[in-house]
């Protein structure tokens, strides 16, 4: 209930500052229709927003329409903004922008322009749930912020008089998605990496009982593990083993579980080329969509859940899910769901698979 009523208030902001009247009471449901109507009113308008108008509407559209809809006002949203008021953001506001646009798998240039060295400088004014969003989000973009992780490395190193730092506000989940989010961009050698990954292991084992939590743990040591990084370096709880008992049981039910449409309609090109394959595959220590185990080759269907909805590239995780199949030995065969889309019968797609396999079948 508390969430549903936080959620109506952002919307209610969202349509004043969009200076949109509905005709009757507004909650979210209603507004999720209302802003696909003809009553909508013109792009053109948004030109008078504010920064934090902005920043406040990019995060309201995440919430409402994910990856779904609203591609166009979240466009036209971020070019008022970047020619009027991204100097104007607050270090919270811009924590807003980052969630909002990784939420919708949104990417854009802007990113660069709104965590420049002048913004880096603040962000230690945000809160912990804040900058949690902030990295997650560009780790999901693949946006690298190098002067903003600049200047958290210098926040978070540990005070001399206190022997603290700026992490011990942060909670097991935050900290773990810290620390996730920074794999994800190859930041895993840095200060700021080690940093998070003291603080990770100087707490109790037991407040890291979080399914999703020791997944993405797990996940830190395979990136590590890629770039020759020792994290077992400060584990003396048995963190990284309990981590992977989770993933490993994790990997198994998925895989257990249907795939996809475009996964079971792989397997069936598969079978018109006479391959012996496996379906959701477990045994690469991911969930891979089809296999070709004798030769060692992963085929993984990139959903849209996979890519940013305006570009199309790989985002964050995809990459990462990929690098950690291709440390293990595997030969990564990706499959774009849009360009699958685009086949006309099974003839096509027998010949796309086959072009794509090419001299790895030999």
């Amino acid at each position: 209930m508390m969430y549903r009523q936080t959620r109506e208030r952002e919307v209610k902001g969202l349509v004043e500052a969009l200076q949109v009247t509905p005709p009757r009471p507004c909650s979210a449901d209603y507004l999720d229709v209302y802003l696909t109507t003809a009553q909508y009113p013109s792009l053109a308008a948004l030109e008078c927003l504010s920064a934090g108008s902005s920043s406040e509407c990019i995060w309201a559209l995440a919430v409402l329409g994910g990856r779904a809809v609203y591609k166009s006002e979240t466009d036209a949203l971020i070019q008022v903004g970047q020619s009027h008021s991204w100097h104007g953001l607050t270090p919270h506001q811009v924590a807003y922008v980052c969630w909002g646009l990784a939420t919708a798998r949104h990417c854009t240039p802007a990113l660069g322009h709104i965590l420049d060295e002048r913004m880096a400088e603040r962000l230690c004014e945000l809160k912990p749930r804040q900058m949690t969003a902030l990295l997650w989000g560009c780790a999901i973009l693949l946006h690298q912020p190098h002067a903003a992780l600049q200047g958290l490395t210098t926040y978070f190193k540990v005070d001399d008089v206190t022997g603290q730092t700026g992490l011990s506000r942060f909670g097991p989940r935050q900290l773990a998605t810290c620390g996730w989010a920074l794999s994800v961009l190859q930041q895993q050698g840095t200060a700021l990496f080690w940093l998070i990954w003291a603080e990770i292991c100087s707490r109790p084992r037991a407040s890291f009982r979080n399914k999703a939590v020791l997944m993405q743990l797990h996940q830190v040591t395979l990136e590590a593990n890629t770039a020759g990084v020792d994290t077992a370096l400060y584990d003396k709880q048995g963190l990284l083993e309990a981590a992977k008992l989770v993933w490993d049981i994790e990997v198994i039910n998925k895989c257990s579980k249907q795939g996809s449409y475009y996964a079971r309609d792989i397997v069936t090109t598969a079978i018109g080329l006479g391959l012996q394959y496996v379906e959701e595959d477990a045994s690469t220590g991911y969930a891979v969509d089809v296999s070709l185990p004798h030769l060692k080759i992963a085929i993984e269907a990139d959903g849209p859940s996979h890519r940013s909805r305006n570009t199309g590239q790989p985002l964050g995780p995809t990459l990462m899910k990929q690098r950690h199949l291709q440390a293990a030995g595997w030969q990564l065969i990706t499959v774009a769901h849009d360009d699958w889309d685009k086949l006309q019968g099974q003839s096509e797609k027998l010949q796309y698979l086959q072009e794509k396999l090419g001299d790895l079948l030999a």
